[in-house]
């Protein structure tokens, strides 16, 4: 009896710990896990109106490009298996064209900072959302240079204006139902009206001219990366 006691008590633990591990994974999620959603993101564009613009030194952009993401939000209403969040978005675009200044390449470049809002849906290994903003958006076009780590910049257009944008996001589904981070998908159309493109610096080699076309929306990102919830 006394040396079946110790294996019966080691039977029980082996018995119990299976059992406990799966409670320790259903812990309740974290503040940041709940309320709080972040999001980095990189991908592609599509610029029609950059494609447009006519340069006085001949050539022209590119309308596909690259572009960068980053937003947080914060929920403020939730609804079964619907929530509201609202938050701030700021991105980066980027065109390259074949018009030399000096020694590079002219370079169409767009940034934005917008409050925006996210209408989430579905449960939480399939969830979408709608997504809208509207804020502050800046372009320019300059020559940009790489100098060893660094770099400079001749920039010879910028101009600035509100614009918004609507799109989407999918949650792409991770393996384990538990984690509140994973893959995501996005698609953005902004717009927005910059006026019209043109030489601003006289001391610069003619390169734009004096109306090389008007510059605006819309542009569609299609953006992939990754979501901490």
């Amino acid at each position: 009896m006394n040396t079946l006691r110790p294996a019966l008590a080691a039977l029980i633990v082996v018995l119990l710990v299976p059992a406990q591990a799966p409670a320790a994974e259903h812990r309740p999620p974290s503040f940041y896990e709940n309320w709080i959603r972040w999001e980095a993101s990189l991908g592609m564009h599509a610029w029609p109106s950059i494609g447009d613009i006519d340069p006085f030194a001949g050539g022209s952009f590119d309308e596909l490009g690259f572009n960068l993401g980053f937003a947080v939000h914060v929920r403020t209403r939730q609804q079964q298996q619907r929530e509201l969040l609202a938050g701030f978005d700021v991105g980066f675009f980027s065109s390259e064209s074949n018009i030399t200044l000096f020694t590079e390449d002219l370079t169409a470049r767009g940034l934005y900072a917008t409050p925006s809002v996210k209408w989430m849906f579905g449960a939480n290994r399939q969830r979408y959302s709608l997504d809208a903003g509207i804020g502050y958006y800046l372009v320019d076009i300059a020559e940009v240079t790489s100098i060893d780590f660094g770099y400079s910049e001749v920039e010879l257009w910028q101009a600035s204006g509100v614009g918004g944008y609507l799109g989407g996001t999918w949650d792409i589904a991770p393996r384990d139902p538990l984690k509140t981070r994973g893959w995501m998908l996005g698609l953005k159309v902004h717009f927005f009206d910059l006026g019209d493109v043109r030489d601003e610096n006289p001391a610069l080699p003619a390169r734009l001219g004096p109306a090389a076309g008007d510059l605006k929306g819309p542009v569609y990102q299609l953006q992939f990366g990754y979501r901490w919830r």
